[in-house]
């Protein structure tokens, strides 16, 4: 899909409850297939460990595109056919979003009403795979007006609108921040499931990495499962292993 008034592409992959096995809907570009790739690589030891396997993972993202200003935002989740058969579904979106490198500790504002449009999309249940097409044709690009959003991120200083977070959190996750920033990949915990309101965590821990290493990293993923939220965020091409971290084989889970 892509709207002529943005250029941004659309696409979903993997497998949803309204079709039958694998499906592919939307435009094709380059981000939609590694990542289709690396999910079909990580996949197989998820598969194998059946019942065993800790369900109900669903991670909102962004990655860097290929181009100067290009970004990609989209929905990472588990999921399922009409026969029950598990397997990832990824919804994305890429095109450009300028100056998204200078702004990065923000994108989790600037891509919140995205992420909420494709978790309900994803969600929803489709008599006919048209439908699922249909509706992500009419999803609109992130908005980057960066100074509307940059009263919610948090700058160098640690400050502003952590100011609704304790003291004892807001230090916890600068210090995560601190230990793990200029690691290849790294991941600070956030969150138990008891949490209302995340954003105020997420922006808090974005505006600390950016404090501590300025360069944004390749990709971020935030979310996990109701009993335990996430971000990870990547400063070197995906592996395989990968997948495995985030459903917390590597963790315990």
């Amino acid at each position: 899909m892509m709207s002529p008034e943005n250029q941004w592409l659309w696409a979903a992959h993997g497998k949803h409850p309204s079709a039958k096995d694998f499906f592919s809907i939307g435009r094709k570009f380059p981000l939609l297939s590694d990542f289709s790739e690396w999910i079909k690589k990580g996949y197989p030891p998820l598969a194998e460990r059946g019942k065993q396997a800790v369900t109900g993972y669903s991670w909102r993202f962004w990655a860097r595109g290929g181009a100067r200003d290009e970004l990609a935002c989209g929905l990472l989740r588990d999921s399922h056919d009409s026969f029950g058969r598990p397997y990832p579904l990824l919804v994305m979106g890429t095109g450009r979003l300028p100056s998204w490198e200078d702004h990065w500790e923000m994108l989790p504002s600037v891509c919140e009403r995205v992420w909420q449009r494709l978790e309900l999309v994803s969600a929803r249940g489709f008599g006919a795979l048209g439908g699922f097409e249909e509706e992500l044709g009419k999803i609109r690009p992130p908005d980057p007006t960066w100074s509307g959003s940059e009263s919610a991120a948090i700058g160098s200083s640690g400050e502003t609108s952590a100011s609704s977070l304790s003291v004892p959190i807001r230090e916890n996750l600068a210090r995560q921040a601190r230990n793990v920033c200029a690691r290849e990949m790294g991941s600070i915990i956030f969150g138990n499931g008891d949490t209302n309101d995340s954003h105020p965590l997420i922006l808090h821990i974005t505006g600390a990495l950016k404090s501590h290493y300025p360069k944004a990293p390749t990709t971020l993923f935030i979310g996990g499962t109701n009993y335990e939220s996430s971000l990870f965020f990547f400063r070197r091409p995906m592996r395989p292993s990968d997948l495995l971290t985030l459903w917390g084989v590597h963790s315990g889970a």
